[in-house]
């Protein structure tokens, strides 16, 4: 009867939960990844579904940075949005909704667009183990929420009209007929006073949408201004008493918006101007009027002729705006005490006397509002008007993934872009320099040293001789003492060479196969551990030589010529390299492969080995310690149980160099050639979408969004496409199915596609925090209709 058997050690609840994951990358591969700060950028149907991939098995924490309100298009497609979370910020509820996968792992949101962060917060990438973006550049049209809010307090009879449309309250249409409705409403409730401000923490408004005015629809455009006309009218002779509360930065028609009321109160810190000069723009003579009743004739033309943007004390002393707060709230409470100055004056009388102050500047705009039109529609249909726009929205296009890229390549943090569009996907990972120690092969040989052992194994095995022991012990001893037994038999007879080719290396076999005793029957019995021994011959007799990619590592320049900005991969290398130049290899492994033997031979192999990987990882360590002090380093910026990680997996260093995603924008020139020959190649796909990036910048819409646009929008994007491959001298055609599928999928997201990009996304994060396994370079693309998927080297 066989014995029981040995009982498991308790696993703690945290390894029975990871249990399959912590087989893949071990402790320290998890407390990497429970160390870790993720950064996502949109969350899209793709960003959440890369999020929930890394939630699951325990980053340490995320942070969505998102200032999109959740639409019916984000229902359809993303799993972690509900219909009764329309109109709310889909950072804050994908937040909610991805902890409650893993309460291990803590998460952040903040409801401003990257735009808004990058502009004023520029560090706050850098403190990220992985910063992960998806749909860059962001979607620039506005959602069918509803862009103001008017809220009127009942004690005080004061209404709020604020402004929300992210990130940062552009004027476009929808807007301006927004605040004009909300007008309405407030005079109908007769209140008494009116606040204008933002939900933006930091800006006010940026003024008119450049995308009312790049290359626009004639109709649209005539009809934007009059709207604009008809907002400013209202707004600056509006009956009631009127107070911006400026609490961001309000430049150009944000500036005139404040200039309409009667009171500005702005917090510090911000600017404020009309600044159409800089912009390339002339501003209205009712933009001029606006700004010339509040500070002067003087003042005006200084400021406006120089596009001019003062800071809040400036505007202060220039009696551009009337009072300086330090937030939002007090700007709040400051204008209502403004309000109450009025309490005890008839609202008519206050009203119209309001209005004829005002009324030479409204009956001049009343008079030439046709004129004003006219002027302003033939300006911006203006061809050299049009060239100046089209080279702003050339860099407004990559407005945050070009500065995202090169400022997270600056700080070295990993960037990985991902989209997913229909049944297209598309993962780029951008990485200045990636170290990997253990990439995990699919094969791997034993570390054995059989061809040059050192000299405490050479004792042991020497001592051994296999053709003089009994039948008992040779059938339990190790594999390896047979192998290295009947090598040293095979040197004997070829000049003291060990086999090399497939003919040589079966010579030996034969010796070893031939090599048992015959039974009381005259039967030769070969047992399993000489089975094993000839097994060993192709994988243990190999001479022992320094992998392309590790020598490559220890010529690094990085590796000879240390700085107090080396990492402690270089520092560890820097002490491997001179192991390897002293002793003529790499640290042994350590490990021993599963043997048919009696245990005590065994283990006192296994010793062997230990010992050996031990010692020669003490003298990395020490020496590595030694390099980091002369250095200036931290005393435990190198860690022993790090050091003997690294050893043990010598043989399996990887390095990789990766480009900047910024540089691949910039180039006049792609060599696509080789990709392209292959009418089938996924690299088709990356040219779609870069089209796709292109289109969206261009006309602030995904093709074939409208079903009516979408022949209209296949011409376009088929231009756009020739125009880039004509810039990156390239003469291959795209295919017009490929351009066709692309329009017809108007910017869906498909949450089948986004799943499956989503959790390889997620895969190459954690190679990225763990630093195992090997990570693609550069770029992934996959196709769902086929089921294909590609890799790319950008």
């Amino acid at each position: 009867m066989s014995s029981p058997s040995p009982k498991s050690p308790e696993q703690s609840d945290k390894s029975k939960k990871y249990d399959r994951q912590l087989r893949l990358w071990g402790d320290h591969g998890q407390r990497l990844l429970e160390n870790s700060k993720v950064c996502l950028i949109n969350a899209t149907a793709l960003g959440t579904e890369i999020l929930k991939s890394l939630v699951l098995p325990g980053i340490g924490s995320f942070t969505i940075v998102d200032g999109e309100k959740i639409s019916e298009e984000d229902i359809g497609s993303n799993f972690f949005l509900e219909n009764d979370s329309i109109g709310l910020s889909r950072a804050q509820v994908a937040t909610q909704s991805l902890l409650e996968l893993n309460p291990d792992v803590r998460g952040d949101y903040i409801d401003e667009s990257p735009e808004h962060v990058m502009a004023h917060t520029q560090d706050f990438f850098n403190k990220f183990t992985v910063v992960i973006a998806t749909a860059l550049p962001e979607k620039r049209f506005s959602s069918d929420a509803k862009l103001v809010a008017v809220s009127v307090n009942d004690k005080s009879g004061v209404a709020t009209l604020t402004l929300q449309r992210p990130p940062v309250n552009s004027l476009n249409l929808e807007l301006l007929t927004d605040i004009s409705s909300g007008l309405t409403e407030i005079e109908k409730a007769k209140c008494r006073g009116v606040i204008l401000t933002s939900s933006a923490e930091s800006v006010f408004s940026a003024g008119l949408d450049i995308f009312e005015v790049y290359k626009p629809n004639p109709e649209r455009l005539n009809h934007f201004w009059k709207v604009l006309q008809d907002t400013w009218l209202k707004l600056y002779g509006f009956p009631y008493a009127t107070v911006a509360v400026i609490n961001g930065h309000a430049p150009a028609g944000g500036c005139l918006l404040a200039l309409s009321c009667e009171y500005r109160i702005m917090s510090k810190n911000y600017t404020i101007g009309l600044n159409e000069t800089q912009l390339g723009l002339v501003a209205p003579k009712w933009f001029i009027a606006s700004m010339r009743n509040v500070i002067g004739q003087r003042q005006s033309e200084l400021a406006l002729t120089a596009g001019r943007l003062f800071k809040t004390d400036e505007a202060l002393s220039l009696g551009l705006v009337d009072e300086v707060v330090d937030n939002k709230e007090e700007g709040i409470s400051k204008a209502e005490q403004f309000l109450s100055r009025f309490r005890n004056i008839a609202p008519e009388v206050r009203g119209m006397t309001k209005q004829l102050v005002r009324e030479d500047t409204i009956k001049d705009l009343m008079k030439t509002r046709e004129q004003d039109l006219n002027t302003f529609v033939q300006y911006a249909l203006n061809p050299k008007v049009q060239e100046y726009l089209e080279k702003y929205m050339q860099a407004l296009k990559t407005k945050v993934l070009i500065p995202l890229s090169r400022h997270l390549w600056d700080a070295q943090v990993p960037l990985v872009v991902c989209r997913s569009i229909g049944f297209l996907g598309y993962i780029r990972l951008q990485v200045k320099e990636h170290t990997v120690i253990e990439t995990h092969p699919d094969s791997e040989n034993p570390d054995l040293r059989l061809d040059k052992p050192w000299p405490a194994l050479k004792e042991h095995l020497d001592s051994i001789n296999v053709a003089t022991l009994d039948q008992k012990t040779r059938s339990h001893i190790p594999a390896i003492v047979i192998l290295y037994y009947y090598l040293n038999k095979y040197k004997e007879f070829h000049d003291g060479n060990v086999p090399r080719t497939r003919a040589e290396k079966d010579v030996l076999r034969k010796m070893i196969r031939d090599s048992p005793i015959p039974d009381e029957h005259g039967v030769k019995v070969l047992e399993e551990n000489f089975e094993e021994a000839i097994h060993y011959v192709n994988t243990c007799l190999n001479p022992q030589t320094i992998p392309s990619n590790v020598q490559t590592i220890l010529d690094d320049d990085s590796c000879i010529n240390l700085t107090q900005n080396s990492s402690p991969f270089w520092v560890m290398c820097a002490a491997l390299r001179e192991l390897v130049q002293s002793e003529g290899a790499l640290p042994v492994s350590g490990s021993l492969p599963d043997m048919a033997a009696d245990t005590n031979s065994y283990i006192t192999l296994q010793q062997l080995y230990y010992k050996q990987a031990q010692l020669q990882a003490e003298a990395v360590f020490r020496r590595a310690s030694q390099i980091a002090r002369n250095l200036g380093l931290p005393q435990d910026i190198i860690t022993e149980s790090e050091v003997k990680l690294f050893c043990k997996h010598a043989n399996e260093l990887h390095l990789i160099r990766g480009c900047c995603i910024a540089d691949e924008y910039e180039r006049t020139s792609l060599d696509l050639t080789s990709y392209l020959e292959d009418p089938d190649s996924l690299m088709f796909y990356y040219i779609t979408l870069r089209g796709l990036e292109r289109f969206i910048s261009e006309f602030n819409t995904y093709p074939g969004q409208f079903d009516d646009q979408v022949e209209p929008d296949v011409l376009k994007l088929k231009s756009i496409i020739s125009k880039l491959l004509s810039e990156w001298n390239c003469s291959h055609a795209l295919r017009d199915e490929r351009v066709h599928e692309v329009c017809r999928y108007g910017g869906a997201e498909l949450h089948s596609v986004s799943a499956i990009l989503g959790g390889c996304a997620a895969h190459e994060v954690i190679k990225l925090i763990t630093h195992q396994y090997k990570p693609l370079n550069n770029a992934f693309f996959y196709d769902a209709i086929t089921s294909n998927s590609a890799t790319f080297c950008l």
